[in-house]
């Protein structure tokens, strides 16, 4: 019987069971890497940034174009979705629509967002509903 197993014995008699400290240190090392990468990556991204979406400083921290948070909704006849868009005015919002995906972008002062959504059903585009309050982007579209 293994020490760590549940008993089995099946396979080739080796234990193959991974103690959760194995898989911490493992972890660190994983984390740290993807740090390194991440390091090398926004060293390239403030080289390379222009445009609408420069990056803006927060400290030690760069960010550049976010994905906001968004919820979609599948109800009676229409797909609802809200998305999050703290530090953006109205008239900073873009909105395209397709049978298949909404594509939002956002530019303001401090904070860049963009993000594209794939809907679950087609959706008739010239249904377009939206409103803008509070920071929270509210897109409805009538199902086809």
């Amino acid at each position: 019987m293994n020490e760590k197993g549940n008993g089995s014995g099946a396979g080739s008699g080796a234990s193959s069971d991974v103690g959760l400290g194995e898989i911490l240190r493992g972890l660190g090392g994983f984390i740290e890497l993807l740090d390194d990468l991440g390091d090398a990556a926004g060293r390239e991204r403030r080289r390379r940034a222009s445009g609408p979406f420069r990056l803006a400083s927060v400290g030690r921290q760069q960010f550049g174009v976010r994905a906001p948070v968004t919820d979609l909704f599948d109800e009676a006849g229409h797909i609802r979705i809200t998305i999050e868009l703290p530090g953006i005015a109205d008239g900073d919002i873009r909105v395209e629509i397709e049978p298949s995906a909404v594509r939002i972008e956002a530019v303001g002062r401090d904070h860049s967002y963009r993000k594209i959504l794939a809907l679950p059903l087609p959706v008739d585009p010239a249904t377009v509903q939206r409103s803008f309050t509070n920071a929270i982007l509210e897109i409805r579209l009538d199902k086809r």
